[in-house]
């Protein structure tokens, strides 16, 4: 994916999120007309993948990353589950 994989690539893991901007951005990634709620997490996982096979990371170590960036973004330090 080109330009996507690109920038996937140049940003810092410590910076990196993981978003939807709702349903029409979750149709879009599935390449239909109309999404359903109920699929918004099977493309968050999918993204996940992806970022983390472009970086060259473990989709797990990832996760934790971006738990971690979310944490800090919100101003609450720590860790929780395996991270």
């Amino acid at each position: 994916r080109g330009l996507i994989g690109t920038m996937v690539r140049e940003i810092p893991a410590d910076r990196l999120f993981l978003e939807t901007d709702g349903l029409p951005a979750v149709a879009w990634a599935k390449g239909v007309e109309h999404a359903k709620l109920q699929e918004i997490p099977e493309v968050l996982e999918s993204s996940l993948e992806y970022t983390a096979v472009a970086k060259g990371w473990k989709k797990e170590a990832l996760a934790c990353q971006i738990e971690d960036n979310l944490r800090r973004w919100l101003g609450r330090a720590g860790r929780v589950n395996d991270c």
